[in-house]
């Protein structure tokens, strides 16, 4: 995912993020949250570039509400 694509993300309202993209542990509580976030929201055209904005949506809230939590490093 393109750091362009994920700040999107962090500012979507309600997430109470702060803007970073590494190291990141997101709990499974949080990832749920935050499918939650994207599912109500709406992505700027621009956003999620290569397999457009629905599909991306689409497969971020999946990952999402399916994880058991994620780290990035």
């Amino acid at each position: 995912m393109s750091n362009g694509t994920w700040f999107t993300l962090l500012d979507i309202p309600g997430g109470n993020t702060r803007k970073t993209n590494d190291p990141i542990d997101c709990t499974r509580s949080k990832a749920r949250k935050l499918a939650d976030l994207i599912e109500a929201w709406e992505p700027p055209d621009h956003w999620f570039s290569g397999t457009g904005k629905a599909e991306g949506k689409t497969l971020l809230i999946a990952f999402l509400r399916n994880c058991k939590g994620f780290r990035t490093c």
